[in-house]
């Protein structure tokens, strides 16, 4: 069984790229990738985020030390530094939306100095994998998040979906949508 992928090297990862996208997806118990300093671009981590969805059980990506990346969430200066930066927390945004297994994102966290789209854009990414951890809570039997005791408790007064006959609680239909900040909203 798969479980976990450590790339922990200091050479170009071009190569391994392509075939990270073309074999990923076929690791279905593939719980963790860590792709730490190993000089990715912004390029090579939008692709992957791409592919990030199709793997299932996917829950944790960490992309913490590469220096490129790291520039771009903290220092992105000129206006195509800009460009790209939102274009990286878009991806991985995307990508938390689209996956609901994945909860966690690792990379570095934008700066004072960068722009207010790329903070709200990482906040979001926050909230989806947020949200795919109370689904993944909600899904396990015997769990019951506070989100879901609140759904039971207007179920059982009659606003919405309610228990079986049994007492069962049902999974939500529906995932619960995290709000977008002020600065996406107008986008």
């Amino acid at each position: 069984m798969f479980v976990c992928l450590f790339v922990y090297t200091h050479i170009t990862v071009s190569p391994l790229t392509d075939s990270l996208n073309r074999y990923l997806p076929k690791f279905p118990t593939l719980k963790r990738i860590h792709l730490a300093d190993c000089s990715m671009s912004p390029e090579q981590a939008i692709a992957l985020s791409e592919i990030l969805p199709e793997i299932p059980g996917l829950a944790h990506i960490s992309l913490l030390g590469n220096p490129q990346l790291a520039e771009l969430a903290t220092n992105a200066t000129t206006e195509e530094a800009k460009e790209e930066a939102c274009a990286l927390f878009a991806s991985l945004l995307a990508a938390a939306r689209v996956s609901t297994s994945l909860v966690a994102v690792d990379i570095e966290d934008p700066s004072e100095k960068s722009t207010d789209l790329v903070k709200a854009l990482a906040k979001q990414v926050v909230a989806y994998c947020l949200r795919n951890m109370e689904l993944a809570a909600a899904a396990t039997p015997g769990a019951q998040p506070q989100q879901l005791q609140a759904q039971t408790v207007a179920e059982e007064q009659g606003q919405g979906q309610g228990q079986s006959q049994e007492g069962e609680i049902k999974p939500m239909s529906k995932p619960v949508e995290p709000e977008y900040p002020d600065v996406l909203q107008r986008l």
